[in-house]
């Protein structure tokens, strides 16, 4: 008797399935890298707010500090003018911070202030 195979075997009559579609799972790995990145960030923007501390707050003090400034070796020194700025943050705590003559001339007690 003659086969009545009339064409090229096909892949199903060997056992061998066809691959499935990778589109779906393409589009849900996109989904997933991307949702992980923002939680990334996220995080990091936490940690680095954390690290910083409180940065801002309002100006309770402004006084100029002399500060001595050696080199590295400790054998030249100058006087150096501070115009410090006393804050407290928002969490209660004080905090001084040196700046610069105009912003220290601009700035009033009461006033919020942010490094």
């Amino acid at each position: 008797m003659a086969d009545e195979d009339d064409g090229p075997p096909s892949d199903h009559s060997h056992g061998v399935v066809p691959p499935r579609s990778r589109t779906g799972s393409t589009k849900r790995h996109v989904i997933v890298v991307a949702v992980i990145t923002c939680v990334l960030a996220v995080v990091i923007g936490l940690i680095a707010t954390l690290a910083r501390g409180d940065t801002d707050g309002t100006v309770s003090g402004k006084d100029l500090v002399s500060t001595s400034a050696c080199n590295r070796k400790g054998q030249m020194c100058r006087l150096q003018t501070c115009y410090q700025v006393t804050y407290v943050t928002s969490s209660g705590r004080s905090r001084k911070s040196c700046v610069q003559k105009p912003r220290y001339d601009r700035i009033r007690v009461g006033d919020r202030f942010s490094e």
